[in-house]
């Protein structure tokens, strides 16, 4: 947890490298404990689960000397504790969105995992391969997503909502640009993709991931637009709406769509894997139209500056 809370004010506060540092020197620990304690020491599991937890303590401690020997808005020399109840409202209130948005994709995950069962065993794997690499790909638009967040929320303290507009449309076509890029990735290096994670598996197996990668990895013309303009939405304070939204998406969409496709439209499996797609593009379409429709109430000066009032 002081990890991640660390690493986001670093973040915020001018400092990303210091943050990204810490992120590596944690990565590169993990790797040679792992090596250590579940190759020299066979301790398995347990060596595993050991070796992430010295990384994680390693890369606070880079964080704790780093903020010490910096001079920044975070400041632990001065540091007094207090609950501040009087803050907590609004804490909540600006981070329910984001709660929401993880608790909503793992339901969303469960149901596609229920859905698969009735399809055996190697449909699940496959899930399994396509989740793993799903999530890697994410953090491009994650990435994307927290890079951006504060430069709009600086320009938004600083009274600048034309900045906040450049940004915001810049960060959609970056997003949509590398969403592109993993899509043909998906498309095209698929087979390449699966021997990586998945070693030496029957070619049955590898036909039916391949295919699911490739109708799966369409969300990603989607996906990295819908976190920008939720991360928008969120940013200039409308919190009830980002959190609709990220329930719809996360699984009310992929619950309709798993309902839809594979028996009605007798799409079977390949509807499954597409439930996730078709809920993310259905999610920009229709967001992209009621924001356009209500441009005035999201993207006037007045709806942005509100927030800094």
């Amino acid at each position: 947890m002081l990890r991640v809370l660390w690493g986001g004010f670093l973040s915020n506060d001018n400092a990303p490298d210091v943050s990204r540092n810490a992120s590596m020197l944690s990565a590169l620990v993990n790797i040679g404990l792992d090596v250590l304690l579940v190759i020299v020491f066979p301790f398995g599991v347990a060596g595993a689960a050991i070796a992430t937890g010295l990384a994680l303590l390693v890369g606070l401690a880079y964080l704790f000397v780093r903020i010490r020997n910096r001079n920044g808005h975070l400041d632990l020399r001065r540091f007094q504790f207090t609950l501040r109840l009087a803050d907590w409202r609004e804490l909540l209130r600006s981070g329910f969105p984001s709660f929401v948005s993880e608790l909503s994709v793992a339901v969303g995950f469960l149901l596609i995992n229920r859905n698969l069962l009735p399809y055996g065993t190697l449909a699940v794997s496959a899930f399994g391969v396509v989740s793993l690499l799903s999530n890697l790909f994410l953090r491009l638009f994650t990435a994307s997503m927290l890079a951006v967040q504060p430069i709009m929320a600086f320009n938004i303290g600083a009274r600048n909502p034309r900045r906040v507009l450049e940004t915001l449309r810049f960060a959609l076509i970056f997003s949509f640009a590398v969403g592109i890029g993993v899509f043909l990735v998906g498309a095209f290096l698929a087979n390449f993709m699966i021997d990586i994670v998945s070693g030496d598996e029957s070619g049955e197996f590898k036909r039916v991931a391949a295919q699911a990668i490739l109708l799966s990895f369409v969300l990603f013309l989607a996906t990295g637009s819908n976190y920008i303009l939720v991360m928008y939405i969120q940013i200039i304070g409308k919190a009830v709406l980002s959190t609709t939204i990220n329930i719809a998406r996360g699984f009310v969409l992929i619950a309709l769509f798993l309902f839809l496709l594979p028996d009605p439209l007798q799409m079977h499996l390949n509807g499954i894997w597409l439930a996730r797609p078709f809920a993310e593009i259905s999610l920009l379409l229709g967001l992209s139209g009621y924001l356009w429709f209500r441009r005035n109430v999201f993207f006037s000066d007045d709806a942005i500056l509100k927030r800094a009032a």
